[in-house]
Order: structure tokens, then sequence, then C-alpha cells
């Protein structure tokens, strides 16, 4: 990140774009209020970086600032809408930042098919997906201490689809990339879970998936 545009001569809009993306309820849900992404134009008199970090901070409540983000694509007017391109990126956030006065803006993905921004949510959608793969990108939508199975539920929202349990728990717990914290989480009547931590809440590259 960090990028500069020469908007010296520059005629055309020039627009950010930020999915916020978290896992809620085994399900997959970005923030959507007033029929968009959040969004806003950008005049090159700020990097980047801090334009992002000023429209995440536009939501009041959200712990945007410790959630992963990765720039995106650029996208041309077409997919930009109310810009003529649209410089856009995605910020993953745990469940747990969320207040409760915001959970009614997140939205399925599945729901989204009529959305105007919905080619932007689709392509980081598929990004976050090989993200996941080579990456430890989903400590940033887990709190810092959490079971296999909230982890697992994870894997699972983002990807769609049911993993087996036993070869997901061999694999990961194989990568060393977590760290047994010699704690129990109660399951009702369930075996008592164990609770794992990540070694390092920053990004690091292993094959997961």
């Amino acid at each position: 990140m960090g990028i500069w545009y020469d908007v010296g001569n520059m005629t055309q809009s020039i627009g950010i774009k930020v999915v916020l993306f978290s896992v809620m309820d085994g399900t997959l849900r970005v923030y959507w209020e007033k029929g968009k992404i959040p969004s806003l134009a950008w005049t090159g008199e700020k990097s980047l970086d801090q334009a992002v970090d000023e429209l995440t901070r536009r939501i009041p409540g959200l712990a945007t600032d410790q959630g992963y983000c990765e720039q995106l694509y650029t996208f041309s007017s077409t997919e930009a809408r109310e810009y003529d391109v649209a410089i856009a990126y995605y910020v993953l956030l745990a469940e747990h930042k969320i207040p409760g006065s915001l959970r009614s803006y997140w939205i399925a993905y599945e729901a989204m098919i009529d959305s105007p921004d919905l080619a932007i949510i689709t392509y980081a959608v598929q990004r976050l997906r090989w993200k996941i793969e080579y990456t430890n990108a989903v400590y940033s939508l887990l709190p810092a201490e959490f079971t296999l199975g909230q982890l697992q539920r994870v894997y699972e929202a983002i990807l769609g689809k049911a993993l087996d349990k036993r070869n997901f728990r061999k694999k990961i717990l194989s990568l060393g990339i977590l760290k047994d914290t010699r704690k129990k989480k109660s399951l009702g009547r369930a075996r008592p879970a164990e609770v794992y931590a990540f070694k390092t809440r920053s990004l690091t590259y292993v094959e997961v998936l």
C-alpha cells in the first residue's frame, strides 16, 4: 500500500471502496449500509493508507485498526459506479469487535446478489479464499483465544463448504502456527474443548489448505 497517483492533470474521479468482512453465526458477512459498501472520493492529498484509515474510522465503534487490511484491485467505471475509477480494499474484523448496534448492517454474502457493488464484493471473497489457503489471515476474524471448532467454522464460512473435522485438525496442528494455551472451554454437555491462540497475530505465509 502507500501507492500515489499523479493527480496533477487528472480529469477522472477516483474513489476508495472498502469491503469489510466478518464471520458471524458461522456465516461470512459484509458491512453494507445505505445500500452500498463504505466509500469516499480520493483527491491524492493523502496517501491511500491514510484515506482507507479515514474511511473505516467513519463507522462508529468499529476497531478497524486491529483488522487485517489488503489492497484488492483497481476497478473501472462499470464496477466503480459513482467514480470513474475505484481502488478497492478488504478488511477482516473479528465478530467480538463489532458493537451490537451495528450487527444489523452485516449482511450474509450470499444474500447480496442485488448489491450494486457485487462485482467488487465477489472479487474480494475470491481473494480472501485464496489468501486463507497460504496464510494465517483468519487470525483477524477470531478472538485472541479460540477452540479448533471455532477456527474450523471460520474457514468453512469463508470457503462456503464443510471440512472434514479430523483432517482439518490434523493439518492445522501440524503447521506450528498455533500454541496450546493449556486452557479448556466448556461446551455444554460435551467434553471441554482445548483452547488455542496464534503464535503471532500478523500475516504469516504457510500452506494451510
